[in-house]
C-alpha cells in the first residue's frame, strides 16, 4: 500500500499559520542531540532600502529545555516539513515593564 499525494505545494505555507510549527535541527552538535526548532513567531520589517521576512523560533532539547533561540529568513522553512505542532504559543503574552 502506498499514499498518492496530490500537491506541488508544502502542507503549510502562509509564514501566519506555520508559528508553533516544529522542525528537527539539521546540523552540527543540535542534530545529534535531537534538538527540535519552535516557530514562535512570523515577522517582516523595513522599507524599500532594508528590509524581511523572518521566523523567530526557540531551540528546544528532547527534555523540552529551551537551549537556544533563532531567527530566519522564511524561506529557510518553507520546503521543510514540521514534525510537530506546538500549541499554545499564540497565548503567551510577555509582560515588559520598567525596573
Amino acid at each position: 500500500m502506498k499514499a498518492r499525494i496530490e500537491t506541488d505545494e508544502p502542507l503549510i505555507s502562509i509564514p501566519e499559520d506555520m508559528v508553533g510549527n516544529v522542525y528537527q535541527v539539521r546540523g552540527g552538535k543540535g542534530a545529534r542531540l535531537g534538538h527540535m526548532h519552535v516557530i514562535v513567531s512570523a515577522y517582516s520589517y523595513g522599507d524599500k532600502w532594508d528590509s524581511g521576512e523572518g521566523f523567530a523560533t526557540l531551540t528546544i532539547d528532547r527534555e523540552g529545555k529551551i537551549v537556544g533561540a533563532n531567527s530566519y529568513g522564511q524561506h529557510y522553512f518553507m520546503d521543510k516539513m514540521p514534525i510537530a505542532k506546538c500549541d499554545g504559543i499564540d497565548e503567551v503574552e510577555l509582560v515588559v515593564r520598567s525596573l
